[in-house]
């Protein structure tokens, strides 16, 4: 019997398999068992589990959770006599304990024990599938394309896999057959596919396999015979290591030059080294991660720099040199014009290794990164598109940067994904935009983020959408919704006392009331009535907080409205909330409470004097702004919110991008960038320009005040006389 014990215990440690324990149970000797064999093969199948599958990991993706549901319905179609209460059993038992935890809390109140299949079913996919915005998809589907090294079977895979996310519906075959044709890069396979007759997907893809198959069959014959032919001109060769490179010794008889015919079998496999110049590889080299002294690059030594090539002058080794006179047609760049064109070219070259280290694992090394990619993109404008060989780093960095570093340098790369919107080509935002969006969207709703990373996302997610206009990935006006669910924390309390908010969550606020007032700019005419009516109730409640700047953002907020709503919808419009918005606007003007710090009031008081004016029809006060040669004059509540908003962008560099950047221009109407003449007469000039400028205006000052002096001393020395 205790070998019937054995066997029992072996198979209840997972031996799943009756053949081989009947097996076994055959050639034993024990009369005792063999009598019992027969009962104990009967009811061998008491005792032995089902086939288990792998425990569910709680933190796999949707698709890998989806794939687990579908493999486990397969295997319950396996089994015979599956009652609704034993598959929720078997469901419960193989997803494993931290799977089962997750489930419970999400049945709970009721026990998952007594809920059927189905229904635990639909609650994991909700939970685990995130929000799919389909328009989004749709652009990433759109915007697929084979690359060279991609087969035509794995691009067709790719693109299987995004349409499964875009909800085509009857129109799937066409928009995958448009999207083949179009991302096969391939100029002579498309002007096959376009004449074909059948323009069906399955047709139009056999065409490209057939086509991908052909073009490897051939490759590959070309390849075996340009192997045999050097196997031929091998066998030709002498043995000799060394060979004269010239037969004849009639031109130089005294010199003979040897060239080795059989070298280092490592050096013919892997080549000159990058990194140090010798032969071996680059992965093995121990200078791959040395410092260069010459250009302070990480990968290579000074030996090998090619900064030392460039900085050669070709005025050393050029056997002719061409210098244009003064009366030459032929551009040529002043030293000025050199020096900034070098200047900017060592700043992209920084910004290249700044982008470059996105991707480190340690968070100082990022933070570095960032820091300097946003005083770069500040203080420069280096007018980026897609040209720029570091665009997919930059992004593919900040995108991964975004989603698994910590909450500082999250909060710089979304920060410096803002300010690069202004410095990228406004072509190619779209597609930035609709990359970024689902990961912008989802941490501005997560209340567990640290409130500085939402209120940079804010900002980014406003920024991005104004310069892409009306675009098909979401409307502005859902984003506003999302704003106001934010700084709505700030209102009054129902018991009309104003809420004591933490300095971050305050500042938090008041950047999503600042993002909301950018997209109110965007919106249509028909719209911008009906969404700023229904805001000011919130404005009123926000202008009685504690914190200051949602204080006077709330007032600029108000002029706002009001302004576009006189301008574009009804000149005379006041609103219901008139009487008491112009009653809280007076008072913040005169605010004298003592409860208030004395810096906080003058703030207070200088912003609102000039909104009362803009909400009461008295008009709005100009701003002058000098940058340069060129003055900006605001004149509107709309120029001072946007100059505002890119002063908080840009900060240092607002003078800069004032004069070169060209979406800045058009934002205020400046026109084209203002050529700068570095020539000495060219700035000699401008000078005496200002100068008698500077001139007449103080002749013109001091008449006007020389009728408004006191003229009582002059009537005195006249009555002396």
């Amino acid at each position: 019997m205790l070998y019937n014990i054995r066997q029992f215990e072996y198979i209840r440690a997972g031996c799943h398999s009756a053949e081989f324990w009947i097996s076994s149970l055959s050639g034993c000797t024990d009369i005792r068992t063999k009598l019992n064999y027969h009962i104990l093969a009967s009811r061998l199948e008491q005792f032995i589990m089902p086939a288990e599958m792998e425990l569910l990991d709680v933190n796999s993706t949707a698709r890998d959770v989806e794939n687990y549901l579908e493999r486990f319905d397969i295997w319950c179609l396996t089994k015979s006599d599956m009652d609704d209460k034993k598959l929720t059993a078997y469901f419960l038992h193989f997803v494993g304990k931290e799977a089962y935890t997750l489930i419970k809390n999400l049945v709970y109140p009721e026990s998952p024990i007594d809920i059927s299949y189905t229904a635990l079913k639909n609650k994991v996919l909700q939970h685990f599938k995130p929000i799919n915005f389909v328009a989004a998809e749709r652009a990433k589907f759109n915007m697929l394309a084979r690359s060279h090294s991609q087969s035509v079977r794995d691009f067709v895979l790719q693109l299987q896999t995004q349409a499964a996310k875009c909800d085509y519906g009857a129109q799937l075959e066409d928009q995958l057959r448009d999207r083949l044709i179009a991302g096969i890069q391939l100029p002579e396979l498309q002007q096959k596919l376009l004449l074909c007759p059948d323009q069906k997907f399955q047709t139009i893809r056999k065409i490209c396999e057939q086509y991908e198959d052909v073009k490897h069959v051939t490759k590959t014959e070309e390849a075996v015979l340009l192997n045999y032919s050097k196997r031929n001109n091998s066998r030709m060769r002498t043995n000799n290591k060394f060979k004269p490179r010239t037969d004849s010794r009639a031109s130089n008889p005294s010199t003979r030059h040897f060239t080795d015919r059989n070298p280092n079998p490592m050096a013919q496999k892997f080549g000159k080294c990058e990194s140090c110049g010798r032969n071996h590889s680059r992965y093995s080299c121990p200078h791959r991660r040395a410092k260069c002294f010459s250009c302070g690059k990480t990968g290579h030594i000074q030996l090998v720099c090619r900064r030392v090539d460039d900085e050669v002058d070709p005025l050393e080794t050029a056997s002719i040199v061409s210098i244009a006179s003064d009366g030459s047609e032929t551009f040529t760049h002043s030293s000025t014009d050199v020096e900034d064109i070098a200047a900017i070219q060592s700043v992209i070259e920084r910004v290249n290794v700044a982008s470059e280290s996105l991707i480190e694992k340690r968070p100082e090394v990022r933070i570095k990164g960032l820091t300097y990619l946003l005083d770069a993109f500040r203080m420069h404008y280096l007018c980026l598109d897609e040209s720029w060989n570091y665009s997919d780093t930059f992004f593919s960095g900040i995108e991964n940067v975004l989603k698994k570093g910590k909450a500082q340098d999250q909060t710089l790369a979304a920060e410096c994904l803002a300010v690069f919107a202004f410095q990228f080509d406004s072509q190619n935002i779209v597609e930035c935009y609709a990359r970024f969006l689902p990961v912008l969207d989802t941490a501005l709703r997560d209340v567990t983020a640290p409130c500085a990373f939402r209120a940079a996302c804010s900002v980014a997610l406003a920024v991005f959408h104004f310069l892409t206009g009306h675009c098909e990935f979401v409307a502005p006006k859902d984003l506003m919704k999302s704003l106001e669910s934010v700084f709505r924390g700030s209102c009054l309390k129902g018991d009309g006392k104003a809420p004591v908010l933490d300095p971050t969550v305050s500042a938090f606020h008041v950047s999503a009331l600042r993002s909301w007032g950018l997209l109110y700019t965007l919106l249509t005419s028909y719209d911008a009535g009906p969404v700023g009516t229904a805001l000011l109730p919130v404005v009123i409640s926000l202008l009685q907080c504690a914190n200051v700047d949602m204080r006077i953002m709330a007032g600029e907020i108000a002029a706002l409205i009001y302004e576009r709503i006189r301008a574009e919808v009804d000149e005379r419009f006041k609103g219901p909330y008139y009487t008491d918005l112009v009653r809280l606007l007076n008072e913040l003007a005169t605010d004298g409470t003592k409860s208030r710090s004395k810096v906080d009031r003058k703030r207070q008081r200088q912003s609102f004097r000039e909104l009362v004016d803009t909400v009461t029809h008295l008009g709005t006060a100009e701003t002058t702004v000098n940058f340069g040669s060129e003055v900006l004059v605001l004149t509107s509540c709309t120029e001072h919110f946007y100059y505002d908003l890119l002063c908080c962008l840009l900060k240092g560099g607002m003078t800069r991008h004032l004069q070169e950047n060209f979406q800045v221009r058009d934002l205020f109407d400046l026109g084209l960038p203002v050529v700068v003449s570095h020539s000495p007469l060219d700035r000699r000039a401008l000078r005496d320009q200002r100068r008698l400028a500077n001139l007449f205006a103080c002749k013109l000052r001091t008449q006007k005040r020389g009728s408004h002096r006191d003229r009582r001393s002059n009537v005195v020395h006249q009555g002396d006389y």
